[in-house]
């Protein structure tokens, strides 16, 4: 397996180069190796949920945990959890942790999830994690259809640090965006989708994709999808052990209507003047 060196230039990863830096400096256990590869045999699916921020990952997450097959995914790849843990538990490679982390979230179904953004995705692969479990494994792809609500939700979320609905946050109610400011915030989000589209063909795998707006209006229906994916059919949504809740408010609403003002196109290009475009 050929490590994709150059990926990361082009997506770069705080995550794996603060792990990269952290565990050189630790001693790593003679048999780790063999502790994740016999952690990774136990399984029946290995699954990646893909994500980007503000896509409604947390939300699906629990969703597919809700009826307890299965534990939650969570972004258990990012830098401080893993420094958590390994700290705690005297851990020394990163293959320690992975161990750790599979046996403590593979569950009843022997299935086991994680999230991971472009570049902890390509971290797995270098890490040699993929070629292990490449036949159970399954990726889950969360995205939304409309790029500027997401951006909108970015903003707004970097201002209050609000990142989900049972953060506390900070009142900001007089939140203004400046296009300077929003779309290099959209176009960070498109070009981490289209990362996952081109490590997906490079893969040759078929993600199951799933549209944020879709999740919202019928997660039931999304849940026994995904679930059929991982292996687990009739899979259930079970709504009152989900916490997460919908954050979008008035504040989002006036924004976008501030950008459909500001970038409305003239009358005259809206309209259609029935002439013949030949």
């Amino acid at each position: 397996m050929k490590a994709i060196e150059q990926f990361p230039a082009i997506y770069p990863d705080v995550h794996a180069q603060k792990l990269a830096d952290f565990f050189a400096g630790r001693k790593r256990a003679p048999d780790a190796a063999k502790r994740l590869a016999d952690e990774l045999a136990t399984l029946k699916t290995f699954y990646i949920l893909c994500f980007t921020n503000r896509c409604g990952s947390n939300f699906l997450a629990q969703a597919l945990a809700s009826e307890g097959r299965i534990r939650q995914a969570g972004e258990n790849l990012n830098f401080d959890a893993v420094q958590h843990q390994c700290d705690r538990l005297g851990l020394g490679s990163y293959d320690e942790y992975l161990a750790w982390l599979v046996r403590q979230l593979k569950g009843p179904e022997k299935v086991f999830g994680c999230k991971a953004s472009a570049g902890q995705l390509i971290h797995l692969y270098n890490a040699g994690v993929l070629e292990k479990v490449k036949d159970k494994l399954r990726f889950v792809h969360i995205s939304r259809r409309q790029p500027v609500d997401q951006g909108i939700s970015m903003l707004i979320a970097s201002r209050t640090r609000k990142w989900t609905s049972t953060d506390a946050g900070v009142q900001a109610d007089d939140i203004r965006y400046d296009p300077k400011e929003l779309i290099p915030i959209i176009e960070a989000l498109n070009r981490q989708n289209a990362a996952f589209t081109v490590l997906f063909d490079m893969f040759g795998i078929k993600p199951t994709p799933v549209l944020y707006e879709r999740l919202v209006a019928d997660p039931a229906r999304v849940v026994r999808r995904v679930g059929r994916h991982l292996g687990l059919p009739n899979l259930k949504f079970v709504p009152e052990k989900v916490v997460y809740e919908r954050q979008a408010d008035l504040v989002n609403l006036r924004i976008r209507a501030d950008i459909a003002e500001d970038f409305a196109l003239a009358d005259e290009f809206a309209k259609d003047d029935g002439e013949d475009a030949n």
